[in-house]
């Protein structure tokens, strides 16, 4: 029979492999062995996770195609943008693509903590208005049944609660809309008319408001959802997500 110090060491090690047996110690970008429990990334993987340079990028939509030297974006110039601004703390690639896609889709909710911290972050970095509301973009009710969770909500309330600010799910998403990450950018603006809805009770009239989402592609989602925001009367809206995907350099608004 184990006793004393013996059985708290055999406890200890039990403890020790039933956490890496849920979460295991490798890296969820090159899968190599972190050492380390519950460390999502290794050091040379973490050491690539940075922030998109804002200098860099059009304030207004965020697309890459944009002269610094002359303050030029050729995708505003073609419209007026609907959000007061879009921004996103990385770019969809390497690191960050490994970890919203593991949140995504291989049941990994608690990444939204950490990913939310590199939110923060870049909001600080923005110099955008302090934010009233903080609303998080719909998934559909299969979706979210499918997945458990919606990814877009936990990265807002982890936001909120490091900045301060609340969480109000304003938006819902047509119960059969299916994902969009595969479709092209004209076959997204077609079926993203419809697909959002501006909640009854949602009271938004005067405030800032800040849309989160977890990737940005063709923008079609973050600007359908402006619309519906913007017929409640706030004050200003905002889009923050967790990635930006290039895609001809251009995010259609």
């Amino acid at each position: 029979m184990v006793k004393g110090k013996d059985e708290r060491l055999v406890h200890g090690r039990v403890s020790s492999f039933l956490i890496n047996f849920v979460y295991p110690c490798y890296c969820l970008h090159c899968h190599r062995s972190t050492n380390v429990t519950g460390q999502a990334l290794c050091e040379e993987c973490l050491a690539l996770l940075e922030l998109v340079d804002l200098q860099e990028r059009c304030p207004s939509c965020f697309s890459s195609d944009y002269c610094v030297e002359d303050c030029y974006c050729l995708a505003c110039a073609k419209r007026t943008p609907t959000l007061d601004g879009i921004a996103s703390a990385f770019d969809y690639m390497g690191s960050a693509k490994s970890l919203i896609r593991c949140l995504k889709y291989s049941d990994m909710p608690h990444l939204s903590r950490g990913i939310a911290a590199y939110l923060a972050v870049q909001f600080s970095r923005l110099g955008w208005p302090w934010p009233d509301v903080l609303v998080p973009v719909p998934v559909s009710f299969f979706k979210w049944i499918e997945r458990g969770y919606n990814q877009s909500t936990l990265l807002a309330q982890h936001l909120g609660k490091i900045i301060g600010v609340p969480v109000v799910e304003a938006l819902r998403r047509r119960s059969g809309d299916f994902s969009q990450a595969m479709l092209g950018q004209e076959t997204r603006e077609q079926l993203s008319g419809q697909s959002f809805f501006l909640k009854r009770k949602a009271s938004l009239e005067g405030k800032r408001l800040m849309l989160i989402d977890d990737v940005i592609t063709t923008g079609t989602t973050l600007v359908r959802c402006a619309e519906l925001l913007l017929t409640a009367m706030p004050a200003s809206v905002y889009g923050l997500t967790a990635c930006y995907a290039i895609r001809n350099n251009k995010i259609q608004q």
